[in-house]
């Protein structure tokens, strides 16, 4: 039997996404692809599907479509028997021993009743073995409900309800993932690592290549080129000490040998760098919402990419994530770039775009 997993991710990217997992996973099926969200079905487990694009993995246990507001509660209990004698519920590793029992609508944690909850915990607690633990537990069991998703079916192939096709979506899940919040683990203004492995994924990389990142800040871009796609240099650098200081420890505070870090302007970064000598440019630029641009945003972007340009190889990748779209792609157009691919997405609450530029190509890709 397939494995299926619900991912998570930044809405806008599920084109990206299920063009990354038709690439990787043999055999994939894609059970439904939502904003945020994709449902998917394959044979490899869990420490094979080497993804990082995610905010979080499940792996699914039960999912029915939902019609109305009293549905939700009363599937609660029949996902529970469905779920009974379950692997995915059984089968943990040594290091799981608690969980708790989480009900989330629309990604908002929803509050139950005293009842139901018990019921859900002390039904999990004996098909797992596991002891509950509410605040700091080792594993986590999903109850969510989505509006978008359900297809007025019981399941994939199965009859649609008597008397409505009910478009709302709920899941038992097992959550897999296991780090904290981004919300809570990440400086304000740092990039979500899951972002930065796309904006990494979509430059196309290649062993070998010579990459920069000219507004490194934090840092997730260059941890997340050098631990998923190793370049053969790569050279970060930002104008703000502090925030270099702080990429620097991501890497315990010595990067390796071919990782430069500097503080440099990004408009003089052809002082430290040779023409044409760039693989990729992948960055992250001010966007001017939490610290005021000191000219109007096409002007302030502009003469960076003049100089990014003249870094590049002729088809070098610039893959820029930046919440000023119009501007930004104005400033491309002035510099040389041909857009490739843009794809909005929703960051934090935020309306943003990432833009794919290359160096003397030719043809533009539509919007994804």
């Amino acid at each position: 039997m397939p494995n299926r997993y619900y991912g998570s991710f930044a809405p806008g990217l599920q084109n990206f996404i299920a063009e990354i997992l038709g690439e990787g996973l043999p055999g994939l099926k894609i059970v439904r692809l939502l904003d945020g969200a994709v449902i998917f079905e394959t044979a490899a487990s869990y420490d094979r599907l080497n993804f990082f694009c995610f905010n979080n993995i499940f792996q699914v246990i039960d999912m029915r479509d939902c019609r109305r507001a009293a549905d939700r509660e009363s599937w609660i209990g029949g996902a529970l028997s469905r779920g009974r004698g379950s692997p995915v519920i059984g089968e943990n590793s040594r290091k799981i021993r608690s969980f708790r029992v989480i009900f989330s609508r629309e990604n908002v944690p929803t509050p139950l009743s005293g009842k139901l909850r018990n019921q859900a915990e002390n039904r999990i607690a004996r098909e797992s073995g596991l002891r509950v633990n509410r605040s700091l537990p080792d594993t986590e069991f999903w109850f969510l409900f989505r509006r978008e998703g359900g297809e007025g079916r019981d399941g994939p192939g199965e009859a649609p309800h008597a008397g409505g096709t009910g478009p709302g979506l709920g899941l038992f899940m097992k959550r897999l993932t296991r780090h904290p919040s981004f919300d809570k683990s990440l400086h304000k203004g740092e990039l979500p690592p899951p972002i930065a492995w796309t904006l990494c994924r979509l430059s196309n990389p290649k062993a070998g290549e010579r990459v920069a990142d000219p507004f490194c800040g934090y840092g997730a871009i260059p941890q997340a080129r050098l631990r998923h796609f190793p370049p053969g240099e790569f050279f970060a650098s930002d104008i703000d000490s502090r925030a270099l200081t702080l990429s620097r420890e991501k890497f315990g505070g010595k990067p390796p040998p071919h990782c430069h870090f500097d503080r440099i302007d990004a408009g003089q970064l052809n002082r430290i760098i040779p023409p044409a000598s760039l693989d990729a440019i992948i960055t992250d630029p001010p966007w001017g919402f939490h610290e005021k641009l000191p000219c109007p945003p096409e002007e302030f972007y502009t003469p960076f990419l003049a100089v990014f340009a003249g870094l590049l190889k002729d088809g070098g990748a610039g893959v820029f994530l930046c919440g000023r779209g119009e501007e930004f792609r104005a400033a491309g157009e002035k510099t040389g770039f041909t857009l490739t691919r843009n794809i909005p997405i929703l960051l934090s609450g935020k309306k943003a775009e990432i833009f794919v530029l290359r160096k003397g190509a030719t043809g533009q890709q539509p919007s994804v």
